[in-house]
């Protein structure tokens, strides 16, 4: 069996995807209120929370959609899903999901499919890091609040 083919086998597999509400990651927050230029802070961090809880609701369904479309071999539908990652991964300033992202892209021009399934589960590893540590984080400021911490 190829990888390929074991990317088929996972792809329905449900995964572990819960999304809890959180306090924003301080990097990320400053990427997007960069971004989109917003001078209010409430109106920035609500903004910021939202982009950040889409990335999080919605990643692991395209992370699941790349493993299908690698599957069935369809590179441009491999390319595209990697690219719309990499653009959301990018804008959250995550550097590492971006490299993924675009070694995907590339892999797929250069060598068709199989390398790139080399490469999805070390982006879904990332993926769960980035959402562990971001949900951690929103654990942590929870706990220092009902402490009567800062």
């Amino acid at each position: 069996m190829t990888n390929c083919d074991k990317q088929r086998d996972q792809a329905g597999k449900p995964q572990d995807n819960a999304v809890e509400s959180r306090a924003l990651p301080e990097a990320p927050a400053r990427a997007v209120v960069a971004h989109v230029g917003a001078t209010d802070a409430e109106d920035a961090a609500l903004l910021s929370e939202d982009v950040i809880d889409t990335f999080l609701t919605d990643t692991p369904a395209q992370l699941i959609n790349l493993r299908t479309l690698l599957a069935d071999r369809d590179l441009e539908g491999v390319r595209r899903v990697a690219h719309y990652l990499k653009g959301s991964a990018m804008y959250l300033g995550l550097q590492r999901m971006r490299e993924l992202c675009q070694g995907i892209e590339m892999l797929t021009v250069l060598n068709g499919v199989q390398d790139a399934c080399d490469v999805v589960p070390l982006l879904e590893a990332e993926f769960t890091r980035i959402r562990d540590e971001w949900t951690g984080d929103q654990r942590q400021a929870a706990k220092s609040k009902t402490a009567g911490g800062p």
